[in-house]
């Protein structure tokens, strides 16, 4: 099972500015010098060396996606909480993933639900030495890694996959297909402000009078042509996309069907829906919000696990960390490896 996150999920994450971990108590400690560890969770220490391969491979992979001005200016770039991508990247999204990692290899040294065989021994030591071999000069001088590091840093994703499927190996992990239905339709919005009653009086009119156009017999796509205040029209939605009046609506009515106006945040809507189920579309969501749940789950077990732990960071040698400026960079990112040695199940 895929835990980690995409680099697209990370964008995602630095756009809305949400904080995932929220998992137990951090403390800004003083390191003591030469002390290279990021954090401890009770006293467990997170080597800096492999917080930083981490730091680097989902830096990687959001430039790549996502980097259109340069990566520089990228990374100035603000979340709505006033982090700039960077620190935000760094403080709490590295850092969270990184905390649950080393929560889970608690939780399987606690546990122990089950052996970690010389097979998955020896996988972890081939994935970090065959990624370690092909990092760049540059890389392994920003990070600090060693061969022992890129081994250990494959062994804790490894240990930490098998403890999440333990973990919600008993949960109904089911989804059923209406939860998960994908739609796409068109629609006509006649704008009009929240407080502009006149003006949303007005919007419903034009709206009530469209709808008897359409009704007798006028093209939908050309009304909305013509009278479409969004900058588009067409859309593909799922449950929890839209306003609720929008979803219920929209949701309600089968292919080909005009609903009656909707009343909205923007102004008035009216609906045609053009395809009541997206099958391939809804199969992705429908996985999608698997994987959603099951993380929900596993991570609700990591933050009761935390409760009575402190989790102390390395604050100043963190803000310091610097992002991989060189663009002398190795083939085959971290994860890629990753999957090479330990296939998704």
């Amino acid at each position: 099972m895929k835990w980690f996150r995409s680099a697209a999920a990370a964008l995602m994450c630095l756009c809305i500015a949400l904080s995932l971990c929220g998992c137990g108590v951090r403390m800004a400690v003083e390191w003591k010098p030469g002390r290279e560890a990021l954090f401890t969770v009770s006293g467990n220490e997170f080597p800096m060396p492999e917080a930083k391969i981490l730091l680097m491979e989902y830096q990687y992979g959001m430039e790549k996606e996502y980097s259109q001005s340069g990566a520089s200016e990228f990374w100035k770039q603000k979340t709505q909480s006033g982090e700039t991508f960077e620190e935000y990247l760094k403080n709490q999204y590295v850092l969270d993933e990184l905390i649950f990692l080393k929560t889970l290899n608690l939780l399987w040294e606690e546990k122990k639900p089950a052996e970690f065989s010389p097979e998955a021994e020896k996988a972890a030591a081939d994935a970090g030495k065959a990624y370690y071999l092909q990092m760049t000069g540059p890389e392994k001088e920003m990070s600090g890694a060693s061969e022992e590091d890129a081994v250990n840093l494959m062994r804790q994703y490894r240990k930490a996959e098998l403890m999440q499927e333990a973990l919600t190996a008993h949960m109904n992990q089911e989804v059923s297909q209406e939860e998960a239905r994908v739609i796409s339709i068109s629609h006509i919005l006649l704008r009009a402000d929240p407080g502009d009653q006149a003006g949303r009086e007005i919007a419903r009119g034009v709206a009530e009078r469209l709808l008897e156009q359409i009704r007798g017999g006028e093209d939908f796509d050309s009304l909305a042509a013509q009278y479409n205040q969004d900058s588009r029209t067409r859309y593909v939605i799922a449950r929890g996309e839209t306003e609720e009046a929008f979803e219920k609506m929209a949701f309600s009515l089968e292919s080909g069907e005009v609903g009656e106006a909707v009343e909205t945040e923007n102004g008035f809507e009216i609906i045609k829906v053009l395809n009541s189920y997206e099958e391939a579309l809804t199969a992705s969501n429908r996985e999608k919000i698997r994987e959603a749940r099951v993380r929900s789950a596993w991570q609700e077990e990591c933050r009761e696990y935390l409760k009575d732990k402190s989790v102390a960071v390395n604050t100043s040698s963190w803000e310091n960390a610097q992002l991989q400026e060189s663009q002398e960079r190795s083939e085959k990112r971290f994860f890629e490896v990753y999957r090479t040695y330990f296939p998704e199940s």
